[in-house]
């Protein structure tokens, strides 16, 4: 698999929206021996309704994301 990062904000708003619980998973997968860089960031500026929590894979942005939408992105982009 490609090294692949992954920026997940952490403000107010998606961290009440559920961010953490995909740190959360993202670190599972990390665990499991996958080249996954997590950052947390501040805010992406995407405080809208129904748009967070937001999450960066490498250059995609990701909104309302789910840990499902975000490990299918993220196998869909780490392929050999």
């Amino acid at each position: 698999m490609k090294p692949v990062t992954v920026q997940i904000c952490v403000g107010t708003h998606c961290t009440m929206m559920g961010a953490m619980n995909l740190y959360e998973a993202l670190q599972s997968m990390q665990e499991e021996g996958l080249e996954i860089t997590i950052d947390l960031v501040r805010c992406f500026g995407d405080c809208k309704a129904n748009e967070a929590p937001v999450v960066v894979v490498n250059d995609k942005k990701i909104v309302s994301a789910t840990s499902e939408k975000v490990m299918e992105y993220i196998m869909e982009v780490g392929k050999v």
